[in-house]
């Protein structure tokens, strides 16, 4: 069973995060300078790219590297399955066993590479709407996360999603019963997130909770009870909070000169955030 090597705690956590980054990136993710070297034979290029497990104790707050791996890229993968339209069409083209003049069979291709392009246009349009917005287009599921469940409340433990933009809903059904969201636990410490809506209706939000995450937008609802995180808010652009600002004042436990926020925006509907 692992250990904390500075307190001794056994409540650990375990993260895999790519090294084959820049300095400054990583700087930026995690605000600390290292002087970590890539080992012999590990290549930060297309076809293979540098992993490091990172411990976290979650009783003290430490973090460690576990150990380093190599991992191919799937560059090549993704390669063999673009090639398969191509040889599928050159097949359909010169195959006999089809008895189909040429006119059917360039009029079958063309309508065939038609849908294909559409198809690949679409998504692409899709992605680039994701991509140019702040915040997650849709809710991030339950599966994404590991949670626990006391009555009809759902207390959400570590993220195991791969997104940086998360949406978590207010309540979830469970069996056919709706189930409310009302806790975090350290959810995203660790990870590599850039916007979190934390869903009215949360009472309880642990102080790690976005500790070296990257955490650079977020929202967290006026239901809030208590939070101490403010020390993990790194370079981040902007809170935007559920209640006003007389219950800002009570909520933040910080002078606003000591929180590395950008900007805070109170009286914000999630609904609306985009």
């Amino acid at each position: 069973m692992a250990v904390c090597p500075k307190c001794g705690g056994a409540n650990i956590k375990f993260h895999r995060e790519p090294v084959g980054t820049s300095y400054n990136s990583y700087y930026r993710r995690t605000g600390v300078k290292s002087s970590w070297i890539f080992p012999s034979g590990i290549r930060n290029g297309h076809r293979k790219i540098a992993y490091r497990t990172v411990g976290l104790c979650s009783d003290c707050g430490h973090t460690w590297e576990i150990e380093s791996e190599v991992q191919h890229s799937g560059w090549w993968y993704l390669f063999l399955l673009a090639i398969w339209p191509i040889a599928l069409s050159v097949w359909f083209w010169k195959t006999p066993a089809l008895r189909l003049d040429k006119r059917w069979r360039a009029a079958i291709l063309s309508v065939a590479w038609l849908i294909l392009i559409a198809g690949a246009l679409s998504s692409e349009v899709e992605r680039s709407i994701e991509s140019n917005s702040i915040w997650a287009s849709s809710y991030a599921d339950l599966d994404d996360f590991e949670y626990y469940i006391d009555g009809n409340e759902i207390y959400i433990k570590d993220y195991r999603g791969s997104s940086k933009k998360v949406s978590i809903n207010s309540s979830y059904d469970v069996e056919g019963t709706a189930m409310n969201v009302v806790s975090f636990d350290g959810t995203f410490a660790l990870d590599s997130v850039t916007s979190v809506i934390i869903p009215n209706g949360t009472r309880y939000v642990s102080n790690n909770i976005f500790n070296s995450c990257g955490i650079e937008f977020v929202y967290l609802p006026a239901s809030l009870e208590e939070f101490k995180g403010w020390s993990y808010f790194h370079n981040v652009e902007k809170i935007y909070y559920g209640g006003t600002e007389e219950q800002w004042s009570s909520f933040c436990t910080v002078d606003r000169s000591k929180l590395d926020v950008v900007q805070i925006i109170c009286n914000t509907n999630p609904n609306e955030l985009k």
